[in-house]
Formats: structure tokens, C-alpha cells, sequence
């Protein structure tokens, strides 16, 4: 981790117009919970405010911001508005895809084989899939949090955590729908 800038008038500045407007009075997107300004992490290029514990484990998959998909690399955290430090965590190189590195590996060493088994069974899974009658399914999960005014606001916040952390457990991923012409054709 690097110290915040050297000159104490830039730290200062950078705390004040770009770091605390960031942090003051949001909850973090991921988790919802309030963002406090020693457990926040602000990414350096477009702004937006994490938690520490939710970005790192986000950045552990992806580069890009949840918010504005915006790449980072780097960002803000142990922010102390008191004395206006912070530091700048940099992020090590991320490993993309294992398909993509075991191919390249193979081709390095020269076997080739490895890479060429993992693409003929996507090919096949593929194929299976294909083959299957496309049927639209109903919605296999919905979100209820409960009616407003008959469940006090805090069970339904603790419900909206509860629902967050189970779709990250479960490391489910939103996708796109088979076709664009399906919510013409509906």
C-alpha cells in the first residue's frame, strides 16, 4: 500500500472535495450497509464508494466498478478525516479466465492436447444445451422484502442484506435474455 500524497495541502484537498463527498452519508452498493470512513474504499478512477471487505472480494473476479463498469486497478482506503490521511491500495495483476491461461500455458510448453479436450467438452456442453427445446421458464427465485407499513423498516433492510448475501453466496450472475426480440414478441 502507498501513502496518501506527499504534500499535506493535496492529501487535504483530496480528502475534503474527492474522498469524503464519495463516502458522506452512502451505503455501500453491494451490501447496503453505511459506509464508514475507515472501512470505505473509494476506487481511484471513477469515485465510487465500497466497503473494503465487499470491493476486495469483488475485485478478486472483476476490475470494473459495479456501478459505471469503469476499469480500476487501484483505490482509497484507511481514510481518516480527522487527520485527512489515506492510503492508496494498487492491485496485483488479475488472472483471467483459467481456460484462457491453461491454453496459453499449453501452447508455451507445447502440448497442445490440454486445451483442445477443454474446448471440444464447452463445444459438446454447447451443443447439449442447444438441443434442448427452448422453453421459458418461470422465474425460479422473487424477492419479497415484505409490505411497506405492515413490517417495520429495519426487518425489511436486514431482508434486503439477507437476499444481497444470498445471491453472492451463491455467486450468481445476471444475464442477458436469449433474444432482443423477446420483449418486443411479449
Amino acid at each position: 500500500m502507498e501513502s496518501s500524497s506527499s504534500s499535506r495541502p493535496n492529501r487535504e484537498k483530496m480528502v475534503k472535495k474527492v474522498i469524503w463527498p464519495a463516502i458522506r452519508g452512502r451505503s455501500c452498493p453491494i451490501c447496503l450497509k453505511d459506509l464508514e470512513a475507515r472501512e470505505a474504499a473509494v476506487l481511484t478512477d471513477c469515485k465510487h464508494a465500497y466497503c473494503v471487505r465487499c470491493i476486495r472480494k469483488w475485485s478478486g473476479l472483476k476490475r470494473n466498478c459495479p456501478l459505471c463498469n469503469a476499469h480500476f486497478d487501484s483505490w482509497f482506503c484507511d481514510i481518516s478525516l480527522s487527520s485527512r490521511t489515506f492510503y492508496k491500495k494498487r492491485l496485483s495483476a488479475l488472472n483471467n479466465n483459467i481456460a484462457d491461461n491453461t491454453r496459453n500455458n499449453d501452447v508455451r510448453v507445447g502440448f497442445r492436447r490440454t486445451g483442445h479436450r477443454h474446448r471440444r467438452s464447452i463445444r459438446r456442453i454447447r451443443n447439449e444445451l442447444n438441443s434442448l427445446s427452448w422453453q421459458p421458464r418461470s422465474l425460479p427465485w422473487r424477492r419479497s422484502f415484505g409490505r411497506p407499513g405492515s413490517v417495520p423498516p429495519d426487518v425489511i433492510a436486514e431482508r434486503k442484506l439477507q437476499w444481497r448475501a444470498s445471491i453472492y453466496s451463491r455467486r450468481l450472475q445476471a444475464v442477458s435474455s436469449p433474444s432482443q426480440n423477446c420483449r418486443e414478441q411479449v
